[in-house]
């Protein structure tokens, strides 16, 4: 890849950038725009665009510091707020992220984002999400334990297991909440994590204009954490709601230790209390279908 073609767009670095971002760079061989971050003459990151109209970026860190002074240094959140910036200005709201790390475990990147604001969400197997800012995209990293060299954005994805998605949600001692992409049916997933398990989880499909299917995940063998299923089921409607222009339909799929218990329907939110405690009351029953 050239970096000597270097094209700073000086208007919006003065009114966004970190110091430490300091140029775009744009490379035509792979038809995208880059943005570096240079400090002290190194190229400590990057962030390539798969092309200038594409909502799609790829962000590559070098972790160049040890991963105590990488963390003071705010890189990886510096490069992120400028590219929703230089998006943003070419009319780009909501941007699809993959990072990429060099250095480091998967729980050490996990603890770096979070103290850095990003909110941990959830894994499709091969990617760990997050949100950040007032995005409601969700924004994808791979965290990577190897080096890889530099590639085009066409390479091949290394799959995070779930042992390192569980460590990634203990780091965090709260929930996570997203909008998943439209590849993935708009899911909504909120998890709990106590003590370095995850002790609940809700996910949600928004599956049309009025309607909302929930379904379950499951109390991960603990029954004593059944009181803490209303707070997840009311902040995941509660924001539902907000995508909503009307009152909408709440289908719910119940299960519990992996068995399926039945469904339950909910047409009016303001009836919430008494809806939860019926979906509470279904979670105490032997295994049956709800009608």
């Amino acid at each position: 890849m050239n970096y000597y073609n270097i094209l700073p767009d000086n208007e919006l670095l003065s009114r966004t950038a970190p110091p430490y971002v300091n140029a775009i760079i744009e490379d035509k061989s792979y038809e995208c725009c880059i943005l570096a971050a240079v400090d002290e003459g190194k190229l400590m990151g990057y962030a390539f665009f798969s092309h200038p109209e594409s909502n799609l970026m790829d962000i590559w860190l070098e972790y160049m510091y040890t991963p105590e002074e990488y963390r003071e240094n705010g890189i990886a959140t510096g490069i992120l707020s400028y590219a929703r910036e230089y998006m943003r200005s070419r009319g780009v709201v909501n941007i699809l992220c993959r990072m990429f790390l060099k250095y480091g475990e998967v729980r050490d990147s996990a603890a770096f984002f979070i103290r850095r604001g990003f909110i941990p969400l959830s894994s499709d197997g091969r990617l760990l999400c997050y949100r950040y800012g007032d995005m409601k995209s969700a924004i994808y990293f791979e965290l990577m334990e190897k080096h890889r060299k530099r590639l085009p954005p066409s390479f091949s994805m290394e799959e995070v297991d779930k042992k390192a998605l569980r460590l990634l949600l203990a780091e965090s001692k709260k929930t996570g909440l997203f909008f998943d992409d439209k590849d993935q049916g708009g899911r909504l997933s909120r998890f709990m994590v106590e003590d370095g398990l995850i002790t609940a989880a809700v996910i949600v499909k928004k599956a049309g204009k009025d309607t909302l299917y929930i379904k379950d995940a499951g109390l991960f063998g603990n029954k004593t954490k059944l009181n803490m299923y209303p707070v997840l089921l009311s902040d995941v409607i509660t924001e539902a709601e907000k995508e909503f222009e009307e009152d909408f339909l709440v289908i719910i799929e119940l299960y519990n230790e992996g068995s399926y218990y039945g469904m339950m329907q909910m047409f009016n939110p303001p009836e919430r209390e008494f809806f939860i405690q019926e979906y509470m009351d279904c979670l105490k029953l032997e295994r049956k279908t709800v009608k």
